[in-house]
């Protein structure tokens, strides 16, 4: 049996944004989660194999991957 990664970004900044376009097009689905919810819906209705979650727990929980690209801790 063959587990098909998935990856959840937390923070579409700069980083975020390049990281999660990137797995996007190597056709990993990805899910996205931003604090400004806007960025996060922008980018999934953009990209067929992304995702927006609402909340940070529905991202965690939506791959076996997370990465977390955040400024600070204030972020």
């Amino acid at each position: 049996m063959t587990i098909s990664p998935t990856v959840s970004i937390i923070g579409l900044g700069a980083m975020g944004l390049v990281l999660a376009t990137k797995f996007v097009e190597k056709g990993y689905k990805t899910t996205v989660w931003n604090r400004s919810t806007e960025k996060a819906l922008k980018f999934a209705a953009e990209h067929e194999n992304a995702h927006a979650a609402t909340t940070v727990a529905q991202a965690l929980e939506a791959s076996n991957l997370v990465i977390i690209c955040l400024l600070d801790n204030k972020a």
